[in-house]
C-alpha cells in the first residue's frame, strides 16, 4: 500500500483515470467546470510526486482548481457570455502556470516566504514535463491512427471507429498523458538538460535584442513618431519587442546566483536596453488609447490596455533592477518576479468574474460616447453592443431603447434614426432591408453617376449601416469607365463594383492584399496609390479561366 502511494506508476494511472472518468461526466452533463477541475487538480498532484499528500500544497491544489472551476462556470453559464469563453482559456493556462511552480515549490517555503531558485526550477522544469507528455500523448494517438488505417486497408474498419469514439478519448489519451507526466518527473536529468539548452538560446539572443532596443529608441529622434501610429499595429509590435526581451533577460538571469554570463560591456548594453522598454511600453500604451480614444472602449482594446499595464509594470521593475538593485547584476527580480506574477494572476482572475467585467466595461463607456457626443447617432454600432458584448451589452440596448425618447441631447431626427437602427438590430435579420444612410457613404472625390444605388444594402453594403464606408471611383480596367472600390471598416477585403449596360451597379469581384494600415482612404485622397497591371497572364482552357494569384510573402 505504501508504494501504491508513493508517487508510483499506479498513482498516476490512477490519477489519469480520474481525469478521464472526470471528463466523461463533464461532458455528458455538459458542465465544462468540471473537466476544469479535474485537469488542474489532476496535474498539481501528479507535478508534486510523492509530496501530494503534504498539508499546504494539497490545500492550495484543491483551491487553485475550486477556483478556476467557478470562474468557468460564470463565464460558460453565468454571465452567459461566450465571447469572453477564448480569452479565459488564454489566461487561465497563464493562470495555471504562474500558480502551479508556487505549489509546486511550496514544499521548500520558508514561512510565507518561497525561495526564488525553486520557483525558479519548478517554473521551467513544470513548463518541460507538461510538453513531454503531451508529445507522448501526440505520439500516441498518432500510433493508433496509423494502426486503425492499416486494418482499415484490409477492410476491417471498426477498429478505427472505435479508436476515433469520444469515449475512448476521453478515458484513455488522460491516461497516457499522466505516464508522460511520470517520465517527465522521473527524468530529472532529462528536463534540466532541455532547460539548459534553452536557458544557453536565451543567453545566445538576449544581446542581440538588446541592441535592437537600443537602436530604435536612438532612432527615434531622427525618425519621428508620426509613421509608428499610421502602421495601424504598432502596439503589437512594441509590446512583443518587450515580452521578447523581457523574456531573454530572465533567462540570463536564472535563480540570480549564477556567475556573470557576460563581460561587461557586454551587461551594460543589456542594462541600457531595460532603462529603454518603459519608453516602448509608453509608444505601445499612447498607440492603444489613440484607438480606444477615436472608437472607444471594447473587450479587445481592453485587454490591450491590461496587457499594456503589465507590460508597464514589468519594464518599470526592470528599469528598477538595473539602476538600484542592492544584490548583484538585476538582484531585485527574485522579488519583483513573483510579486508581478502573483498580481497579473490576481488581475486575470478579477476580469474573468462579475467585478470586473470587460464587457459591462466596454457597453457602459460606448452609451456614454454616445450620450455626451462623442459618437454620433449615424455611427453608433449597435450590432456590435446587442452581440458582441454579451448580456451587459443586451441590457445596455434594451435601456437605449426604452428611454430613447426621454434623452433630450438627441434631436427628433437623431432619436428616429437610432431607434430604426435599435429596432432593426433587435431582429438583425432585417438588416437587409435597411437603406444605407446617406452620412455613412463617404466618397473620394465626385460620387459616380447612380451613386444613389449605393443606399442599397442587398448590393452589399449591410456593415455600412454600422461603421462609415468610403466610396472611391477608379478605373480598374482601363475601359475609360470607373469602377467603385469600397473600404468597410469590418472586412478584410476591398470590394469593386462595375456599372452594366443598362446602368445598374453590381459587386464583381474583390481585391486581396496586405490591409495592415487602417488609413488606406486617407492614403489614397493623398495620392499615394498607384494601378498595377498583373505580372501573370490568367488562361482559357477549352473554356475553363484560372487566373493567378500572386503571394505577398518570399
Amino acid at each position: 500500500m505504501s508504494r501504491f502511494i508513493k508517487g508510483t506508476l499506479p498513482l498516476y494511472l490512477l490519477i489519469g483515470l480520474v481525469q478521464g472518468l472526470s471528463m466523461l461526466l463533464a461532458l455528458e452533463l455538459k458542465q465544462p467546470a468540471l473537466g476544469v477541475a479535474a485537469a488542474v487538480l489532476g496535474i498539481n498532484l501528479q507535478l508534486l510526486g510523492e509530496r501530494w499528500h503534504q498539508r499546504v500544497p494539497l490545500a492550495w491544489t484543491v483551491l487553485l482548481a475550486a477556483t478556476m472551476a467557478l470562474i468557468t462556470e460564470w463565464v460558460m453559464h453565468a454571465s452567459a457570455q461566450s465571447s469572453l469563453a477564448f480569452s479565459w482559456g488564454v489566461c487561465a493556462l497563464v493562470i495555471g502556470y504562474v500558480a502551479t511552480a508556487f505549489i509546486a515549490s511550496a514544499p521548500a517555503r520558508q514561512g510565507w516566504r518561497v525561495p526564488y531558485p525553486a520557483l525558479f526550477r519548478h517554473a521551467w522544469n513544470n513548463a518541460f514535463i507538461v510538453l513531454l507528455a503531451v508529445v507522448l500523448s501526440w505520439l500516441f494517438w498518432g500510433l493508433l491512427m496509423l494502426c486503425a488505417s492499416l486494418f482499415e486497408m484490409i477492410g476491417i474498419v471498426a477498429l478505427k471507429d472505435w479508436i476515433n469514439h469520444r469515449y475512448v478519448l476521453l478515458l484513455v489519451m488522460p491516461v497516457v498523458f499522466s505516464v508522460g507526466m511520470r517520465m517527465g518527473c522521473e527524468n530529472d536529468k532529462v528536463i534540466g538538460l532541455l532547460r539548459g539548452i534553452l536557458l544557453s538560446l536565451c543567453r545566445f539572443l538576449a544581446p542581440l535584442a538588446a541592441l535592437i532596443v537600443v537602436l530604435f529608441c536612438l532612432s527615434l529622434p531622427f525618425t519621428g513618431l508620426a509613421s509608428i501610429w499610421s502602421t495601424g499595429y504598432a502596439s503589437r509590435i512594441l509590446l512583443g519587442l518587450v515580452a521578447i526581451t523581457l523574456f531573454l533577460v530572465n533567462g540570463v538571469f536564472q535563480d540570480g546566483q549564477q556567475p556573470a554570463a557576460y563581460p561587461c560591456w557586454l551587461r551594460q548594453l543589456i542594462n541600457l536596453s531595460l532603462v529603454c522598454l518603459p519608453v516602448l511600453t509608453a509608444l505601445a500604451g499612447y498607440s492603444t488609447w489613440l484607438r480606444l480614444d477615436q472608437y472607444g472602449l471594447s473587450p479587445s482594446r481592453f485587454f490591450a490596455l491590461l496587457v499594456v499595464a503589465f507590460a508597464a509594470l514589468y519594464s518599470l521593475a526592470a528599469m528598477y533592477a538595473v539602476l538600484r538593485s542592492p544584490q548583484g547584476w538585476l538582484g531585485s527580480l527574485r522579488w519583483s518576479n513573483p510579486w508581478q506574477a502573483l498580481l497579473v494572476c490576481v488581475v486575470l482572475l478579477l476580469i474573468h468574474g462579475p467585478g470586473l467585467n470587460p464587457q459591462a466595461l466596454s457597453a457602459s463607456n460606448q452609451l456614454q460616447r454616445l450620450l455626451d457626443g462623442r459618437t454620433q447617432p449615424a455611427e453608433f454600432d449597435a450590432a456590435h453592443m446587442h452581440r458582441k458584448l454579451g448580456k451587459p451589452g443586451r441590457e445596455t440596448f434594451e435601456w437605449l431603447l426604452t428611454n430613447l425618447d426621454r434623452l433630450a441631447q438627441f434631436s427628433a431626427q437623431d432619436r428616429e434614426l437610432l431607434r430604426n437602427r435599435l429596432e432593426v438590430e433587435r431582429d438583425y435579420r432585417k438588416r437587409d432591408s435597411l437603406p444605407v444612410a446617406a452620412a455613412n457613404r463617404v466618397w473620394i472625390g465626385t460620387p459616380v453617376p447612380g451613386h444613389e444605388q449605393f443606399a442599397n444594402p442587398r448590393l452589399g453594403l449591410q456593415s455600412c449601416n454600422q461603421h462609415p464606408c468610403v466610396l472611391w471611383p477608379v478605373d480598374l480596367d482601363a475601359d475609360g469607365q470607373a469602377e467603385v472600390v469600397l473600404f468597410s471598416a469590418d472586412t478584410s477585403w476591398l470590394a469593386f463594383f462595375q456599372r452594366l449596360e443598362d446602368g445598374n451597379w453590381e459587386r464583381v469581384g474583390y481585391l486581396e492584399g496586405d490591409y495592415g494600415p487602417d488609413d488606406l482612404p486617407e492614403r489614397v485622397r493623398q495620392g499615394k496609390f498607384r494601378l498595377v497591371p498583373p505580372r501573370y497572364q490568367g488562361l482559357e482552357i477549352d473554356g475553363h479561366r484560372f487566373f493567378p494569384k500572386e503571394r505577398f510573402w518570399p
